[in-house]
């Protein structure tokens, strides 16, 4: 009983949470019965794994109840991005998420965010790692937006999530990933999967193209990007956007003392067996860490060399401790295989045709057990083979038969330990699925013969009483009574159950005597009555539940019409007084539109230096936004900034707008260069700011509150309410590439309702950045003397070639391999209701940023001999190609 107080002790206190994946029934009872503290799983719609199994509405009311009832939190993701057209689906779901007590949701959308924080304030709210929070500031946006813990991007390292956590103006929870697959891009600014073979991994249904097979080539300084004259470099193996796995566990006592509230498992598409196995390792890990807080130095009880060896076995790509932990680029990706690698033991020193057997000589401790799942590799070439009796292990040498002839030299790993899966399977058959049973008080007395028997227990560190009476009177004995031994016996039966009888209380008057099986019904209705009181406790009353159906049908009829229900014109009905306040507060503090021309959609161009800027001022763009690359904390790059703005100022045209746009992805070191450079920057010819993130955009109002924010792509906009959630922050928007143009007009339908609104855009010419990693691709290159000073592209199996730009703090920016090129649609984007188009013309010549200025200048004012021929010049002066990306087939 010691193991038990101090097990449930600890899941009360100031451990972090142990986080883990439930893509289905099994696994979620796999996680519980190995010792997670909460849970996270998803609906049939709006999960970022809609290929896991997932769980319906009824699935998800047991699983609340199940979690509940042993004390383990229940987090639902709804963490996609959610069309104009599904606001209606997205809100039923979230209220029923609401009234079956979930104890939070994730969520990915700033337009969903808001509304769930505004129409159900019961709804606790998590900010999913797809919303890329990296930085203090970005933390701070989600606080001021209703979040109650951010899962943070993978990126970030321990001490900076430690430094977030214990910030004094930091209220919020932090959450990481400590094992589990790694995503090569920033979480929510990856387009490959979508723009490559349209599986939208921000709708949930990436495709894993980073798993595939990539080349890296090379164009010098004069061959001015021609793709005919790029050479091939020797890289390190073939799955150059292919990470390894994470495995935090080494580590995980800095971890569990970093602040951090929540430590997470990926896996939802993983089987029962993983889910088991890594959460009891990391449930011992965590808890001995624990221990060591409380008591001081303890004698270790793990075998952690073991436990290390079963997570490897439970699945692997190789592993490395990540961002988190401070891996250097070198040391995430797993070059060489994409899928499970196993674990390496040994190598085929031999075979005899005669006996069929093959001889390993082993590497180590590491031994291949009888029934393990095995493979032989040579090169590429793979076979796989299970340890059958009869063979034989003497000293390093282990004989055993093979089904197939193994090349002399062939690796050999073991692929699944069959011992580790047996274990997985006893841990998911634990007694009442968990690992330590929960103490509980039975108390039986008598209503003259009718037994009452009541049960209290202490789960998640309150106490639950539930009592229930007899059905029946039991009879005065006419041969011998049941005694109060015999009745504590019955009563005190918890097998299949997660309690255990830590005290029995009865009141008997003696004498009585009632068949068993009458009894048994009783006590297993007395426990399954303290479920119901448990999972009762964590659901919202009717009241509550009825309050927030009438704000969602506030907003509902809203999205209908745009008059308060009972107002003139209106056939929604009665007019609730609540409509206009309510609405009201949906709409409150957001910022004026960005200034524009008076009666013309407004032409922005993004370029990445001088000449680009000035070529597409000279195109007839009346808004630059220059990118240029900077490294931050260079002595220097403050002068070369001024320097730049100042040149392009005193050269554009009158009437026209200069803006510095801010990398998709910056961090502490860039804020700390780049918001104090924006008084440098002004009264010389700079209007603003263009950002992609939130937290960006926070950083800059705290200084600067009267500043024009122009918001990127990188924002994620897929709805009217995220533009008014974002307009906060942002004087004007970009509406996401993954989006139709049917469904752009029915946004900006909305959005232009609005008397107070930021002004929205759309990109319709350039190569779309579809990837920002961390990771530097270029140290995947054998030979770094083999470098050049020219353009790189990355080349998949189909011969697509992908351009490829590294920053100033060593993030490789990908682009798509063909241009965005929306010039056919023009007519209708400019009646769609958008105040302005923009071009990305980064990394591109001079030359070009102004001819493709020119057309779509042309093009949008109406000069229709412009617009027939355009598209024949657009082709003929982009080298990969175009395509109209999602705008017509979407995601």
């Amino acid at each position: 009983m010691q193991s038990n107080i101090i097990y449930h002790y600890m899941k009360q206190h100031s451990v972090p949470e142990l986080l883990s994946p439930a893509g289905s029934a099994e696994c979620l009872t796999g996680a519980v019965s190995a010792g997670a503290d909460a849970v996270y799983l998803g609906g049939v719609k709006f999960g970022a794994r809609h290929y896991a199994s997932n769980f319906t509405e009824d699935e998800l009311v047991s699983a609340v109840r199940f979690c509940h009832a042993r004390g383990v939190r229940v987090y639902v993701t709804h963490n996609t991005l959610v069309k104009e057209s599904e606001i209606e689906d997205s809100l039923s779901e979230l209220l029923f998420l609401f009234s079956i007590g979930v104890d939070a949701v994730l969520i990915q959308d700033a337009g969903i965010l808001q509304l769930a924080k505004s129409l159900i304030p019961g709804l606790a709210v998590h900010a999913s790692t797809q919303m890329s929070v990296h930085t203090k500031e970005g933390v701070r946006w989600a606080e001021e937006n209703g979040v109650e813990r951010v899962v943070m991007a993978r990126e970030v390292s321990i001490d900076e999530v430690s430094a977030i956590s214990r910030s004094d103006d930091i209220r919020a929870g932090t959450e990481v990933f400590i094992h589990g697959a790694l995503c090569y891009c920033y979480s929510g600014q990856c387009l490959i999967s979508s723009l490559t073979g349209g599986r939208s991994g921000n709708r949930g249904m990436c495709a894993q193209p980073c798993r595939r097979q990539f080349s890296l080539l090379c164009c010098g300084e004069d061959d001015n990007a021609d793709l005919q004259k790029c050479r091939p470099l020797l890289t390190k193996g073939d799955y150059l956007l292919s990470p390894k796995d994470l495995c935090s566990y080494e580590n995980i006592t800095d971890i569990v003392n970093s602040g951090v509230k929540s430590l997470k498992i990926e896996g939802r598409m993983k089987d029962p067996s993983y889910v088991a196995v890594v959460t009891d390792r990391y449930r011992k890990a965590i808890d001995e860490s624990a221990r060591k807080n409380i008591k001081g130095s303890i004698v270790s009880e793990i075998d952690h060399k073991s436990a290390a060896d079963d997570l490897m076995f439970a699945f692997n790509r190789g592993f490395t401790p990540g961002f988190l932990s401070g891996s250097s680029f070198g040391d995430m990706i797993s070059y060489k295989k994409s899928g499970n690698a196993g674990v390496e033991v040994g190598v085929v020193q031999g075979y005899s045709q005669r006996s069929k057997t093959a001889e390993i000589k082993l590497y180590g401790t590491l031994i291949p057990q009888a029934n393990d799942g095995m493979m032989a590799k040579s090169g590429k070439a793979e076979e796989g083979f299970i340890m059958r009796a009869p063979f034989t292990l003497a000293g390093n040498s282990l004989k055993v038969r093979m089904p197939f002839v193994p090349e002399t030299g062939s690796r050999v790993f073991i692929t699944r330990r069959d011992a580790l899966e047996k274990e997985a399977e006893r841990i998911i058959a634990r007694d009442g699925s968990i690992p330590e049973k929960i103490p509980c008080t039975i108390t039986l007395r008598f209503d003259g013969k009718i037994p009452v028997c009541s049960v209290s227990a202490i789960i998640f560190g309150r106490e639950f009483f539930s009592e229930v009476k007899g059905w029946f009177e039991m009879e005065m004995a006419r041969g011998r009574p049941l005694t109060s031994k015999e009745l504590k016996k019955i009563f005190s039966k918890t097998g299949g159950t997660q309690f255990a009888a830590d005290e029995f209380i009865i009141d008997y008057p003696g004498r009585l005597f009632a068949p068993a099986g009458l009894l048994n019904e009783l006590r297993r209705k007395l426990f399954y009555s303290l479920e119901d009181v448990v999972y009762n406790y964590f659901r919202p009353s009717e009241d509550e539940i009825k309050s927030v159906r009438e704000n969602i049908d506030v907003v509902l009829r809203y999205l209908d019409d745009d008059r308060p229900a009972g107002m003139a014109g209106s056939s929604s009905g009665s007019f609730n007084p609540g409509s206009l306040s309510l609405m009201n507060t949906l709409k409150s503090g957001i910022l004026s539109p960005a200034e524009g021309p008076a009666d013309n959609i407004s032409l922005f161009c993004i370029v990445s230096d001088y000449w680009g800027a000035m070529a597409a001022f000279s195109g007839g763009a009346d808004t630059v936004c220059i990118e240029p690359f900077i490294v931050p904390g260079k002595s220097s790059t403050v002068r070369e900034i001024s320097g730049l703005f100042k040149s392009v100022a005193g050269n554009m045209p009158d009437g026209c707008r200069l803006i510095w746009k801010w990398p998709k992805i910056t961090g502490k070191k860039f804020l700390e260069f780049a918001v104090p450079l924006i008084k440098e920057l002004s009264g010389k010819g700079f209007s603003g700011i263009m950002a992609e993130n939130a937290g960006d955009a926070f950083a800059i109002r705290k200084i600067y509150p009267d500043i024009q924010i122009y918001g990127g792509p990188g924002l994620n906009l897929f709805n009217s309410f995220s533009a008014l959630n974002l307009g906060r922050y942002f004087n004007s928007v970009i509406v996401s590439s993954e989006l139709t143009g049917d469904e752009i007009s029915l946004l900006d339908r909305n959005l232009c309702r609005q008397e107070k609104r930021p002004s929205s855009g759309i990109i319709v010419h350039g190569a779309a950045e579809i990837s920002v990693s961390k990771i530097n691709i270029l140290s995947s290159v054998q030979d770094q003397e083999s470098l050049c000073r020219g353009s790189y592209f990355l080349k998949d199996i189909k011969g697509h070639q992908f351009p490829v730009s590294i920053d100033g703090e060593k993030r490789t920016h990908i682009f798509n391999s063909s241009d965005t090129c929306l010039i056919d649609y023009l007519p209708e984007i400019l009646e769609s209701g958008i105040d302005f188009i923009a071009v990305d013309s980064r990394n591109r010549n001079a030359d070009y940023c102004r001819e493709i200025c020119e057309i779509y200048k042309a093009a949008s004012a109406g000069d229709s001999g412009m617009a027939t021929s355009a598209k024949y010049r657009i082709k003929d002066i982009s080298p990969a190609g175009i395509t109209s990306g999602h705008y017509r087939k979407g995601v």
